[in-house]
């Protein structure tokens, strides 16, 4: 009898390993986590990503992203709300977006007067744009576009009807808005120049196809976010008896963010990643227990959000992967 139960869980076990690997090689890395690269499009002229950029931002209308800025705040709050210390700043930033584009048409040099903190905002609103185009219904978007634009014509055959709005051809526009998103982050020049505003387009643009379309920026972004993260002291949200008003509005915020980051980050990972910083936040069924001991620390209790609740997933989920990974 003690065999039977035995070789019962030994079955057991043997089952779980092979669902797990067959999960992670065909759904993760087979599915969603691989892309196949052409070799001529290795190389990338900047000069061309400038100039495809600044045809888009010419096209785009202040009607137009006036209405995908409202269908993001009505429809898409939960992806992004999040991220963000206050909403009705967007309406703000949209609007002094305008009147630099404005401005810049009255100014010979161009957009050359942007700074970088300029491009930082114009980046986050641009990925709320690609937002709101991803998600948006067809027959919406077709009275938002009325007509293809002819970047896009000239990528099909002679005979596509310009007046045509397909599936495929919002796609490409969700890239071509996406690059646009990222152009704008290069000329912040967020390398050198750290900013908030890098985790929130990164996390907005993570609730699209470009994690798995652009594999290996998305992670190397990743990583730019965590160092923000640390630069900016984001994971350091632990409330705190002497904290005012202000700082506590401010902690909720960042923990928010760090939650969110790790949540992509554990999402991201494989057995391969040498900087999973996921691992720096354990499972929420033990952090509380945690923090009581420390001194001059409230008993920690996380409000019941979004954020807070998907981390209560997915650390689920990655305990029962580690778990099954053990032998016993």
């Amino acid at each position: 009898k003690q065999e039977s139960i035995s070789r019962h869980n030994q079955s057991l076990s043997q089952i779980l390993q092979f669902w797990q690997k067959y999960e992670y090689w065909v759904m993760d890395v087979g599915l969603f986590k691989t892309q196949r690269a052409d070799a001529a499009d290795q190389f990338v002229d900047m000069g061309d990503e400038l100039k495809d950029c600044d045809r888009w931002v010419q096209i785009l209308t202040r009607e137009q992203s006036s209405k995908l800025l409202d269908y993001s705040m009505e429809r898409l709050g939960s992806l992004y709300f999040g991220c963000l210390s206050d909403i009705g700043e967007l309406y703000v930033v949209l609007e002094e977006y305008w009147e630099r584009k404005d401005l810049a048409r009255e100014n010979i040099n161009g957009d050359s007067l942007f700074s970088s903190d300029e491009y930082y905002s114009d980046a986050l609103i641009w990925s709320i744009f690609t937002l709101a185009l991803y998600y948006m219904p067809l027959k919406k978007l077709m009275t938002l576009f009325p007509s293809v634009p002819n970047e896009l014509v000239s990528q099909h055959s002679a005979g596509f009807d310009n007046s045509m709005f397909c599936e495929e051809i919002r796609i490409e526009m969700v890239q071509c808005f996406t690059k646009c998103t990222l152009t704008l982050l290069e000329k912040a020049r967020f390398m050198s120049n750290p900013d908030i505003r890098l985790i929130q387009v990164y996390l907005v643009l993570t609730n699209t196809t470009f994690p798995q379309r652009n594999i290996h920026l998305s992670k190397n972004l990743s990583i730019q976010c965590y160092n923000v993260a640390k630069f900016f002291r984001v994971n350091e949200f632990r409330p705190s008896v002497n904290d005012g008003t202000a700082l506590r509005l401010t902690k909720v915020t960042c923990e928010k963010l760090w939650y969110r980051l790790c949540v992509c980050d554990y999402l991201q990972s494989n057995p391969t990643s040498y900087t999973p910083f996921h691992k720096e936040l354990p499972s929420l069924l033990q952090h509380a227990a945690y923090l009581e001991d420390l001194p001059n620390i409230d008993i920690y209790q996380s409000e019941p959000n979004f954020e807070v609740f998907y981390w209560k997933v997915i650390s689920l989920e990655r305990d029962l992967d580690q778990y099954l990974n053990k032998e016993s």
